[in-house]
């Protein structure tokens, strides 16, 4: 019995320790001319003031996707293993507001070259 006590204690010991999965952040946001603006949180601080065009979401081809509704690229980034997260409306006196679509997406399911141009050491 206490042999049972004991293993039984130390293996709820160890999975409280155990490391949870790690994530990669991004949010999307409409583009110019319905298309997607998908920031992946890296750790650049450069990235902060890059242009958009440089985010918008791509096919293999390299062309621009356009949208009709922003449900559409919810969608597609799901399809691509994007979880979302939470959506937030920001408002904005001039234009009328924007909303963010904030999603997640496990590290293991990128490639070592895909991180390493997220996450700079």
């Amino acid at each position: 019995m206490k042999k049972v006590l004991l293993l039984l204690l130390l293996s709820i010991s160890l999975s409280c320790f155990s490391q949870g999965q790690k994530y990669v952040y991004s949010y999307a946001l409409w583009g110019p001319k319905n298309s997607c603006v998908h920031y992946v949180y890296d750790s650049a601080p450069e990235s902060k003031y890059a242009m958009p065009k440089n985010y918008l979401l791509k096919d293999k081809e390299g062309n621009v996707m356009h949208f009709r509704l922003d449900i559409e690229f919810v969608n597609y980034l799901a399809e691509q293993g994007w979880e979302l997260m939470q959506v937030v409306y920001t408002p904005n006196i001039s234009v009328g507001g924007e909303i963010y679509y904030y999603f997640k997406k496990p590290q293991s399911e990128f490639t070592k070259e895909e991180l390493d141009k997220i996450i700079k050491k």
